[in-house]
């Protein structure tokens, strides 16, 4: 029975690619939940288990195709590909790579570089170019909530998905001997959570606000499921932080139904909690104080470690100790590497890596900030980007508690989308000029132009 889901599921996978091919918004969409929907089908069909990569090489080639078509298709498609920001982390990336040369760890180096290059080629360089306007922004945010929302859904409901050391996973195969990531659902469903909240759209009727529910609903139970403390703190925090920011009150009315709205949202999210942390078996126990102590101890220790031996070698302070510089010299966690992007790249990468990094940061917030301020008196517009950066901040929070630079690739995903939406509508002098409708004349009839912008108009 559970190899007939799974191939069930690849054919609905399947029909999703092949549309996917003429629709970019869908390819980013499958790009950016590949990893959860790839353990998904992983849980049913051993093929994908042996051959744990080809699955990702199939959307990979997805993006290539629908990036091809895109391009050919529509003039002006690689607009602002090229901008500081998207530069500045070729580079980056670049040294990282580049670092391999000195690294104590030669070999390991080159085990981290290989599957690296090839993310960093599908998140890093591809990806980005799939959206760039405003409204496909919108677009793959919806079809991401939905199809984030089936996925979450099917993976809670898993036959092979049970509790192991308190967090919920997946036995890969249905056998048992690989379990899946539970940091991919978790980023998963904080993206849920924080879509679901920050998401307002207007005018979309009751079937928009269902399936925010209904996604906010799965995903906070499929956070609290796979119980990774970083993505629940940050995703309930950030969530707090740009619900007012992503929605436009105009009059108290407006207000009270956008409070009750929230209020309704949260209600149904905590029913959620409520009846998903029952059955979160052992999940309790990753929240003992002594426990969560513990782990940050671990990682402060870990930063510890990577600071101190580029600091006693000044010939590793311009370019740092290199890839795998941390694993070479930490003896006591035997992590990988130091679970902290910012540290990484200032230890591993010395002073290059740290000032090309902040000058991504920075100028991904500049853009970020000021899409906001493009954004401001549109309310979907407004929404679409305090989605986006939202989700921006939750995933920079997350890279320096649990990443690396061969990790989060799709961390850059996103923030080149939004450098580039920004640039774009930045050199058309930002949103058209509008007038929205008087909320109190029931006679205006609101309208969404093909830029997006809401004209009003009387009869």
């Amino acid at each position: 029975m559970s190899t007939l889901i799974g191939y069930v599921l690849l054919v609905a996978i399947g029909v999703m690619i092949m549309g996917a091919i003429t629709r970019p918004t869908w390819a980013l969409a499958l790009l950016v939940i590949q990893y959860p929907m790839e353990q998904l089908i992983q849980s049913y069909v051993m093929y994908f288990v042996q051959r744990n990569e080809l699955f990702n090489l199939i959307i990979g080639m997805l993006g290539i195709a629908s990036l091809a078509v895109k391009t050919f298709s529509r003039p002006g498609a690689l607009s602002a590909a090229l901008n500081s920001v998207s530069v500045l982390s070729f580079l980056y990336y670049i040294l990282a790579a580049s670092s391999v040369l000195w690294s104590p760890t030669q070999s390991a180096a080159l085990g981290i570089l290989r599957p690296g290059i090839s993310y960093f080629i599908m998140f890093v360089v591809i990806s980005p170019l799939l959206v760039e306007r405003l409204e496909m922004v919108r677009e793959f945010l919806v079809v991401t909530l939905v199809l984030g929302g089936i996925t979450a859904l099917l993976v809670l409901t898993n036959p092979n998905g049970d509790f192991v050391r308190g967090r919920f996973a997946l036995r890969l195969g249905g056998i048992g001997l690989k379990e899946s990531n539970p940091l991919a659902m978790s980023d998963l469903a904080a993206f849920l959570v924080l879509t679901a909240v920050t998401l307002n759209l207007v005018g979309r009727g009751g079937l928009m606000l269902a399936v925010r529910i209904g996604a906010g609903l799965l995903g906070t139970g499929l956070l609290l499921a796979s119980s990774s403390r970083g993505q629940v703190v940050f995703a309930g925090l950030i969530a707090l932080i740009f619900y007012p920011i992503s929605v436009q009150v105009r009059n108290v009315g407006q207000f009270l139904l956008r409070a009750a709205g929230l209020i309704m949202l949260v209600a149904v999210i905590a029913v959620g909690a409520t009846i998903f942390s029952r059955q979160a078996l052992g999940t309790e126990k990753r929240w003992d104080v002594a426990e969560i102590a513990s782990a940050s101890a671990v990682r402060v220790e870990n930063m510890r470690v990577l600071l101190a031996e580029w600091i006693r070698r000044p010939q590793a302070w311009p370019l740092g100790l290199g890839t795998g510089g941390f694993a070479a010299f930490e003896k006591t966690s035997h992590e990988p590497y130091v679970h902290n992007m910012i540290v990484e790249s200032l230890g591993e990468f010395g002073v290059v890596g740290f000032l090309l990094l902040s000058a991504v940061l920075i100028g991904t917030a500049t853009s970020g900030v000021r899409l906001l301020r493009m954004c401001w008196e549109d309310p979907d517009a407004r929404a679409v980007s305090a989605t986006l950066v939202a989700y921006n901040t939750f995933q920079f929070l997350i890279s320096n508690k649990q990443g690396n630079v061969w990790v989060c690739t799709q961390m850059f995903t996103l923030f080149l989308v939004m450098v580039r939406t920004e640039r774009l509508l930045s050199r058309e002098g930002g949103l058209p000029i509008r007038e929205l409708a008087d909320e109190d004349d029931p006679h205006a009839d609101v309208s969404v132009s093909d830029a997006g912008s809401v004209q009003s108009a009387h009869p």
